[in-house]
């Protein structure tokens, strides 16, 4: 049908008249083919073998999975930030206090807050798949409530090689930095170390050679012939 009010580039255009309008059903509902008792059938045999039965369930799921998140960019296993020189033992010192931080980061805090999460969305569920106040032990284990906490250790497992993985990489590199591309031995007493220009990010310069990462104190021994 030609519709007259188009417009003069659009008098040739035939625009076809639509009069069957198409309700949308209600959060998309569609009819199935299966029959009703096959449908609750088969609803019942998906609800067997997945964890999404429940709305808290992926409540518990989704913050878990913010909670990791976080972790994996805010916890460090070393301190790759130098701000002075070191001697060896303080190096040693302040590397093994990041890692006890790290720890009680991870048990007090990040693990805490996990059990809080879990105990919180599913207290009110009460007796069935998810039931916290299991005591059989052969119904736990065959329950879905295993089945769930299963998967949060293997996502707190992914989390913590994650931030691992990412901090020594760190550590590697920022190691790396500071070691001269090669080593010219000029003389029994001239040694020239080559360094690679590179650039500071944070203070937007580029740096010939960087600083040193420890300070070696040399003492002579009594009878003036060694040192150590």
């Amino acid at each position: 049908m030609k519709n007259s009010k188009i417009g003069f580039l659009y008098k040739k255009v035939d625009i076809p008249l639509n009069n069957r309008i198409k309700i949308v059903s209600e959060y998309g509902k569609v009819d199935s083919p299966l029959k009703k008792n096959e449908f609750k059938k088969r609803l019942n045999q998906i609800k067997l073998k997945t964890l999404y039965v429940k709305e808290e369930i992926l409540n518990v799921i989704s913050d878990i999975n913010i909670n990791c998140s976080d972790i994996i960019d805010k916890v460090d296993v070393f301190v790759n930030k130098y701000e002075k020189i070191f001697k060896l033992e303080d190096y040693k010192q302040i590397q093994s206090t990041s890692m006890n931080n790290m720890n009680g980061t991870l048990t007090e805090m990040w693990v805490e807050k996990l059990i809080h999460i879990i105990t919180d969305k599913l207290e009110t569920i009460g007796k069935g798949w998810f039931n916290l106040f299991e005591s059989n032990k052969e119904s736990y284990e065959f329950s879905k409530l295993k089945k769930l906490l299963t998967r949060i250790k293997y996502m707190m497992q992914d989390t913590i090689f994650k931030f691992a993985n990412r901090s020594l990489n760190e550590f590697v590199t920022n190691i790396e930095l500071l070691l001269p591309e090669k080593i010219e031995l000029i003389s029994s007493i001239e040694v020239k170390n080559v360094w690679n220009r590179f650039e500071n990010v944070e203070e937007k310069i580029t740096i010939e050679y960087p600083s040193p990462l420890f300070v070696v104190e040399l003492l002579e021994n009594k009878e003036h012939e060694k040192f150590y």
